[in-house]
């Protein structure tokens, strides 16, 4: 996958291309934005002692101190038929969780470094509902560790792994003015189907203030659900994780 990113950007602006090529007016905006997302579920490495399995589980109370440096962007283009979206995502969360016996504790910790960077192709049904089709590049690194600690503890084990790969996607997204600066935003899609992830899916839903012609603002709620697996035994890869949570963001129009 050493070479999804570059393909991405350039199915990004392919699209683009195609898009221009229907339509001769068209409005942009480039959003930055905070994700105070939370992450749950379990993450799995394979060694050759037997798969390493962890709890990957950060609540959104607890992102401030466990997000050691995070980015998100998305941009977006309009014409009066064809929509063109990218978005892109960095996280660096660790999460640790301690069960004490009277004997024994185990320490468990992950570590998780997240890319997610998609493109998406997209078509205006009527004048604020699209339909899209696009692709998800994920890439995650892991690293896992179980530390024990008191009589009979049995042995610290450890592991880290790399994987990446790309999710067909498909879904609509919506914006439902309210009045004249306030509007409701909704968005689905659901994509992997076994190509990369068994299954992944979305849903967001926000509301929009335009401060001005040129400016938004933008806070709303995102789940994100990924179920991946590849490989088994020592070569195996588990990512089975929910990420959600609030967020907000500034979009500028050019």
């Amino acid at each position: 996958m050493r070479h999804t990113i570059p393909t991405l950007v350039s199915l990004a602006m392919g699209l683009g291309a195609a898009a221009t090529a229907q339509a001769q007016e068209w409005t942009h905006s480039l959003t930055p934005y905070l994700w105070g997302s939370g992450m749950s579920g379990k993450a799995a490495i394979g060694t050759p002692a037997g798969p390493l399995e962890a709890d990957v589980d950060v609540g959104f109370d607890d992102i401030l101190s466990n997000l050691k440096i995070g980015g998100m962007l998305s941009y977006r283009a309009d014409s009066d038929r064809w929509v063109v979206m990218a978005d892109a995502i960095y996280m660096d969360l660790q999460a640790d969780k301690a069960v004490g016996g009277p004997l024994v504790t185990v320490d468990a910790s992950a570590e998780v470094q997240q890319i997610a960077l998609e493109a998406d192709l997209g078509y205006h049904l009527t004048e604020n509902l699209v339909a899209f089709v696009g692709l998800r590049y994920n890439d995650i690194d892991a690293g896992l560790a179980v530390l024990r600690s008191g009589p009979g503890a049995g042995a610290s084990r450890g592991a880290g792994e790399n994987e990446s790969w790309v999710d067909p996607l498909v879904g609509l997204t919506a914006k439902l003015p309210l009045n004249e600066r306030w509007s409701l935003g909704l968005r689905g899609d659901v994509g992997g189907f076994g190509v990369g992830s068994d299954l992944a899916w979305q849903a967001m839903v926000s509301v929009q203030w335009k401060a001005s012609d040129k400016l938004e603002v933008i806070g709303g709620y995102r789940y994100l659900d990924v179920d991946y697996e590849n490989g088994s035994g020592a070569s195996l890869f588990k990512y089975d994780v929910v990420t959600s949570g609030p967020g907000l963001g500034f979009s500028f129009r050019f």
